[in-house]
């Protein structure tokens, strides 16, 4: 495409990626992108009044689409404002991308916060492009990364030289590839030995379940194994609530969620773990009786549809 800004070449990566929307509140450090929008009426700036708001709506367009959404937001006083969503979207695994301006690389003297640190707890992964070669590398890894299993939100952040600069670029029409995940064979055959000779079977669906497009298989699953079915996590419709086989939702490491699945010989857990200490809490009560299996969902864009693996214990 030749020689261009670096804020001209963002818009221009966004275009090739087919972004429509960017919802964000804006600062003088995204004045450069709020001018270049007026030549580039393929992307809507949805205007919002609070950084909340804008992460919420990115979020729920990302799951509607099943594709990366964009925010913009201002520094680190917008960045800060924008954080307890940001958690909520990482706890339900949402692909945004998450941008702010920042000062002049130069400007250290007068202090400069380092952004990409900021929101590292919140995000996959993040990085601050500090020059306009590094645009294209930077934002072509926050689309895959984004979408990558498991999916979840980045951050991307533009120095202010970063966006005025003039560099050369070449923008590739194959900027999106299709990953392919194998599953673990062995253990999804361990998994289904396991399922098929329990006599009291109980599902735990979490997270991802949904976004995989897999509830359909979930229901499915329990109605052949006659399972009950608990919901760990309620980002997504993982199963259907008025299903005869549902028995509500589960909050793992307290009493009364042991009582529910206390009886049970096999358990398959499917999706996201809502906490570190489910794993363990389950264990912790199984007896050598007991059996633990886990699926970890893998959606397959282009590939013909869904899988996973899965593991057993006892």
């Amino acid at each position: 495409m030749g020689n261009m800004s670096g804020v001209q070449s963002i818009l221009e990566i966004f275009k090739s990626r087919e972004v429509r929307y960017i919802f964000g509140n804006p600062g003088t450090s995204e004045s450069p992108l709020m001018l270049e929008l007026e030549k580039h009426p393929e992307i809507e700036y949805i205007l919002v009044l609070q950084e909340g708001v804008a992460i919420g709506m990115a979020d729920s367009y990302a799951r509607s689409t099943k594709k990366s959404s964009i925010v913009n937001l201002h520094i680190e006083t917008g960045l800060a404002n924008g954080i307890s969503l940001l958690h909520n979207a990482k706890e339900s695994r949402t692909p945004i991308i998450v941008t702010a301006g920042n000062k002049d690389i130069r400007e250290i003297a007068n202090g400069r916060t380092d952004l990409a640190e900021m929101v590292r707890l919140f995000t996959k992964s993040t990085a601050e492009v500090t020059h306009p070669e590094q645009i294209l590398t930077s934002l072509r890894k926050a689309f895959n990364e984004s979408m990558n299993h498991p999916t979840g939100p980045v951050f991307v952040g533009f120095s202010a030289n970063s966006l005025d600069e003039f560099h050369q670029i070449e923008i590739s029409d194959d900027m999106q590839k299709t990953k392919k995940f194998q599953p673990d064979m062995n253990a999804i055959q361990d998994s289904v030995e396991l399922l098929a000779t329990a006599t009291n079977p109980v599902i735990l669906v979490g997270d991802q379940v949904s976004q995989s497009d897999a509830t359909k298989e979930a229901v499915q699953t329990s109605e052949i194994i006659g399972a009950k079915v608990f919901a760990m996590s309620f980002a997504g419709v993982n199963f259907p609530t008025n299903h005869p086989n549902f028995r509500g939702d589960i909050k793992l490491g307290y009493l009364n969620s042991f009582q529910a699945i206390e009886k049970a010989d096999v358990i398959l857990s499917i999706g996201k773990f809502t906490a570190a200490v489910s794993y363990t809490h389950l264990r912790a009560h199984a007896t050598r009786h007991d059996l633990l299996c886990r699926l970890l969902l893998e959606k397959k864009e282009g590939v013909g549809g869904g899988g996973g693996g899965g593991g057993g214990g006892g």
